[in-house]
């Protein structure tokens, strides 16, 4: 069975190329490799995944800081202290960066940078902008979930 290809330059090989920008690769201690979504998904009306790309970064943010796209569409560190925060939540910083730079970040899968996690434990949004921690902030957002001692597992509940 020969696959269908997009013709060059077309509208469709744009969106492909575009949509395979916002995958990554992740190696697995076991030798396995997956690809790993690092862009943001938006669920719409007609149920289509609408992938955002990286954006802008409003502020600085450490590896592993859970960012938010603010009203100004800049990716912003987030907390459980606004509804606003919550429902922009896109994911969890792969590096350090400062205001100004496109951010690089995870919004869900594997990502294997942490020490002395406990495996099944939940992780929230916390008050603190940028923290993750395993109580919920004051509104409660699940955002993780500790596959192993040094992997968290970004997942939408």
């Amino acid at each position: 069975m020969d696959l269908i290809q997009p013709q060059e330059g077309s509208d469709s090989e744009n969106r492909l190329t575009r949509l395979e920008k916002n995958f990554t690769v992740h190696n697995h201690a076991d030798g396995i490799t997956q690809p790993v979504w690092v862009g943001k998904t938006n669920q719409g009306a007609a149920n289509i995944i609408i992938p955002t790309t990286s954006g802008v970064l409003g502020e600085a943010v450490s590896n592993g800081s859970a960012l938010y796209i603010k009203s100004d569409g800049k990716i912003w560190k987030a907390s459980a202290a606004t509804q606003a925060e919550v429902d922009g939540f896109v994911g969890v910083s792969n590096r350090n960066g400062i205001a100004g730079e496109t951010a690089d970040f995870i919004s869900y899968g594997y990502k294997s940078d942490y020490s002395g996690l406990t495996p099944g434990q939940v992780y929230y949004l916390s008050n603190s902008a940028g923290v993750l921690a395993t109580s919920a902030g004051t509104i409660s957002k699940k955002v993780a979930v500790v596959f192993s001692a040094t992997t968290l597992l970004l997942k939408h509940f």
